[in-house]
């Protein structure tokens, strides 16, 4: 888990939305619906070793974490493609696993958006 980082930076995502309230909330159900498939295709190209698989799907993650202001998330799934790109997904399950604490408590976050 990313510690001392900021889970969700509400003020940019509106920034980068032009203060869009409802299409904020838009991307965060689109983000709900399509997550979970990124990350089970990140976990799976990890246990497979498969690099250019890992890469694409932590580069993904980032960029919808990104644009959702999703700060911690963003960076652990930076961390993964970063490693990809490197060719050594040697520290990758445990990026993996910090990955997916900040998604929960991204989750978490935009649960409370609604």
């Amino acid at each position: 888990m990313t510690t001392n980082m900021t889970v969700f930076d509400k003020e940019a995502a509106l920034h980068r939305l032009e203060g869009d309230l409802d299409l904020l909330r838009e991307l965060a159900e689109i983000f709900r619906e399509e997550t979970p498939r990124l990350t089970t295709t990140l976990g799976a190209a990890l246990a497979a070793n498969d690099i250019l698989a890992a890469q694409r799907a932590a580069h993904a993650i980032k960029g919808s974490a990104a644009n959702l202001g999703a700060v911690a998330l963003c960076e652990q799934a930076k961390r993964i493609e970063l490693m990809a790109r490197a060719g050594d997904l040697g520290e990758a399950d445990a990026a993996y696993a910090s990955l997916r604490v900040d998604l929960e408590r991204f989750e978490a976050v935009l649960a409370e958006l609604d």
